[in-house]
């Protein structure tokens, strides 16, 4: 379990200073697939398995301050520093089923991450308890971004591997 959010939160007359740790945006997803395409006993009848593994996640670390300009309507701005990474694996296997020893497997591997800031500025006004109207301006600078990645393709006729690094900024 990780908390999507952790922050400490500090009064001082008309302004509110705080300094937070949140991660909006987390997922992992894993999807298995096996299809079976059969069609005649002279045609290219498949086997197709795919096994696909994803894990993203966004952190984002920095203060915050607030400041009331009177009892209805507040200003406020946070400056985040932002790490975002996202892992992938691809498995793909074609199995032709009716032909003789004809196959072709692929693995895409990769590893995604990037290091940036995220500013915002806010206007709040509540003209009343029950009713408050808010508008917020972001604007995100990634400095750091690239991508480890290997790809096999292997057949029965032989394998093809390459690797790299690659900046995604480009």
């Amino acid at each position: 379990f990780i908390p999507n959010y952790f922050g400490l939160l500090q009064d001082y007359e008309h302004f509110k200073f705080g300094f937070s740790f949140i991660i909006p945006e987390g997922n992992e997803f894993n999807q298995d697939n096996i299809v079976n395409l059969q069609y005649a006993a002279t045609a290219n009848n498949k086997e197709y398995i795919r096994n696909y593994n994803e894990k993203t996640f966004l952190y984002l670390l920095g203060p915050s301050v607030a400041f009331e300009l009177d009892e209805s309507l507040s200003i406020g701005t946070s400056l985040f520093v932002s790490r975002r990474t996202r892992d992938f694996i691809d498995n793909q296997r074609v199995f032709y089923s009716n032909l003789t020893n004809q196959w072709e497997w692929t693995n895409l591997y990769s590893e995604e991450a990037s290091w940036g800031t995220l500013g915002i500025l806010g206007v709040q006004y509540m003209p009343d308890r029950k009713l408050s109207l808010g508008l917020t301006v972001k604007h995100a600078v990634d400095f750091l971004a690239q991508a480890e990645q290997q790809h096999i393709t292997a057949t029965q006729n032989g394998t093809e591997y390459s690797t790299g690094t690659f900046n995604l900024l480009d």
